[in-house]
């Protein structure tokens, strides 16, 4: 019998609010299916045929990937304590990002530029002044026109 393989996602908190979840998956079959996922290690047949037993695993496999199909993407990221919060603090992190570098009198910490452009870029994206295509939009009045913005041509 082949072992299974750990899944690579971490483990889940155990610390899951069930009433946080039933606002996020409203459905008590959906909610019941995400539970016994979550208690079968993100694994969908197992935890369907937890659920219906008396199905063959290939049509387990099948319907278990349906019904985790229907789980709000919302409900995953809050079941791994992936919130808005958590999400804002990384940001604030990337965006202070250092490296350890030689700087021949010994190690020096010094910004990480490369870092750093890559979470000011999505940053910029939440507050719109940069797009996906690396543009920048910034509207500033400009010395040469008189402190007025440059005609539109």
């Amino acid at each position: 019998m082949k072992q299974k393989e750990p899944n690579s996602l971490p483990a889940i908190p155990i610390s899951v609010d069930v009433e946080k979840l039933t606002e996020l998956i409203p459905e008590k079959t959906t909610l019941l299916f995400f539970m016994t996922w979550l208690k079968h290690d993100r694994n969908a047949t197992d935890a369907y045929l937890e659920l219906h037993p008396g199905v063959s695993v290939k049509t387990a496999n099948v319907c278990g990937s349906r019904m985790l199909s229907k789980v709000d993407k919302k409900a995953l990221l809050y079941a791994f304590g992936l919130t808005e919060s958590f999400y804002m603090t990384q940001l604030q992190a990337g965006a202070e990002a250092t490296k350890i570098v030689d700087d021949g009198e010994g190690f020096t910490e010094v910004p990480d530029h490369s870092v750093r452009r890559q979470y000011h870029k999505v940053v910029g994206e939440l507050l719109g002044v940069e797009t996906k295509d690396q543009t920048v939009t910034i509207n500033l009045p400009s010395p040469i026109y008189g402190g007025k913005s440059m005609p539109k041509e």
